[in-house]
């Protein structure tokens, strides 16, 4: 039995490890920074950053991944 990675995923994969590496790595410290600057006013307030890396992470098509069909997902199977 063949347990590699199909065509598709290997696609899904490389996109998403360059925006790891590209976007998310260099963000960590201006979130290391907004969450210890916000902790003592609204420890569970979301820091500023995740809304700009969200809206990069849509742009980029790696928003809800998760969801079946290309409509609204990367159109994955579960087994994907």
């Amino acid at each position: 039995m063949d347990f590699g990675y199909s065509p598709t995923v290997e696609q899904w994969r490389e996109r998403v490890q360059s925006f790891l590496d590209e976007v998310i790595l260099p963000a960590e410290h201006t979130l290391h920074e907004q969450v210890h600057a916000q902790a003592g006013t609204n420890p569970w307030g979301r820091p500023l950053i995740m809304d700009e890396l969200k809206a990069q992470a849509r742009e980029r098509g790696l928003w809800n991944l998760f969801l079946p069909g290309t409509d609204f997902g990367a159109g994955l199977t579960n087994l994907e």
